[in-house]
């Protein structure tokens, strides 16, 4: 079919702008393609503690280590009271009452029971003496000697109930609280005043049932408090591990028992307990930012990281992470690093496999090496 000839003569210029437009492309793809700049990171070079212990955390409560309720063991007045509220105390032969028990009525009977006991001691020593001449038969003298006996016992029960009215303290301490007032009328068993040993206190906490087993009868254990707006720490021992967990919490009761003679713990007071559950070796500590989870279908674990090596980022599949040993930011890994790792802490998620990256100066020491300090004295 023949053309126009005005659309012939416009055919070579548009066949020449098409041609050059398609040479213009072959040019583009031949351009290598730019470089990628190298991405900023910050690296922590790996360096394994020699050891360092697994420790753990729990709130505890003070508690003093007796409390005892001092209870009346006679019956009668309240004569007189020999000591207020917040005196100290002391047990011993050196000991001063407390209290003092109308005696009266315990002094008359003494007497009474005294003097039924001489008389009845005066026939055993008559019958004795005519168990020579046989005037007295053995069962007269058996007899005797058993009423005797009996009003000796009665005499010295008599005695005393009379010195139980003159009430001590069976242990050193406080007089904390007073029940009863002078004059009041007391009865045997009746409580009239609590003491309170606290020279020593009991640090109770209640230990989660999967820390239990770590811990045993001696084991030292850090106390963390605060005194006059002062953080504190002392070391002690467990002293006290119950047989028996709570029903509902599962939780096991220990005591930490410690000297408390400067005063520097109070009853209800709230501490932290700081407990050992085992001293590992050979242990690197990370940030737990920079490793990454990744997803599996069977639902496990599993973790990369990214170190440097020869200015690239090099990938590292197959961490295995200990999620029970996490102190503060940083967290244990089992094996996946080594020594002298150049461990990637920031900028990994952007760096990927091969890809060139620039190490940012570090702030400090702190930041360029991982050097978490093993607890001492735990």
């Amino acid at each position: 079919m023949n053309q126009p000839p005005h659309h012939r003569k416009f055919l070579p210029t548009a066949l020449l702008i098409v041609l050059a437009g398609l040479g213009g492309c072959e040019e583009k793809k031949k351009k290598p393609a730019p470089k990628r700049p190298p991405v900023n990171v910050s690296v922590m070079t790996i360096v394994p503690l020699a050891s360092k212990a697994d420790t753990f955390d729990l709130h505890a409560k003070v508690e003093p280590n007796r409390v005892v309720h001092l209870a009346a063991e006679v019956d009668g007045r309240i004569e007189e009271i020999l000591c207020e509220e917040g005196t100290r105390v002391t047990a011993g032969p050196d000991s001063k009452p407390i209290f003092k028990i109308n005696t009266d009525l315990l002094a008359a009977r003494l007497k009474q029971i005294k003097a039924q006991c001489d008389i009845d001691r005066l026939d055993y020593e008559r019958l004795e003496k005519y168990r020579a001449s046989r005037t007295a038969t053995e069962a007269e003298l058996e007899r005797s000697r058993e009423k005797a006996n009996a009003s000796k016992a009665a005499l010295d029960e008599a005695q005393a109930m009379l010195d139980r009215t003159q009430i001590f303290p069976p242990i050193n301490g406080v007089l904390n609280q007073r029940h009863v007032e002078k004059g009041d009328y007391v009865q045997p068993g009746k409580v009239i005043a609590e003491i309170v040993d606290a020279d020593t206190v009991k640090i109770v906490a209640h230990v989660p049932e999967r820390d239990i087993h770590f811990l045993k009868l001696g084991d030292r254990a850090r106390i963390l408090y605060t005194y006059r707006r002062q953080r504190r720490t002392r070391d002690a021992s467990i002293t006290y591990i119950s047989r028996l967990a709570h029903e509902r919490s599962l939780t096991t009761k220990i005591e930490v028992k410690i000297d408390n003679s400067d005063g520097e713990f109070f009853s209800g007071q709230i501490v932290k307990l700081r407990l050992r559950r085992r001293t590992l070796k050979n242990v690197i500590m990370v940030p737990l930012d920079s490793v990454i989870p990744i997803p599996r279908e069977d639902g496990r674990s599993q973790y990369r990281a990214y170190v440097m090596e020869d200015g690239k980022a090099k990938q590292r599949n197959g961490l295995v992470i200990d999620l029970s040993f996490i102190e503060g930011k940083n967290v244990r890994v089992v094996s996946g690093l080594k020594a002298d790792d150049k461990l990637i802490i920031e900028g990994h998620r952007l760096a990927g496999p091969e890809r060139e990256v620039k190490p940012k100066e570090p702030k400090d020491k702190a930041e360029s090496q991982s050097t978490t300090q093993p607890e001492k004295g735990i």
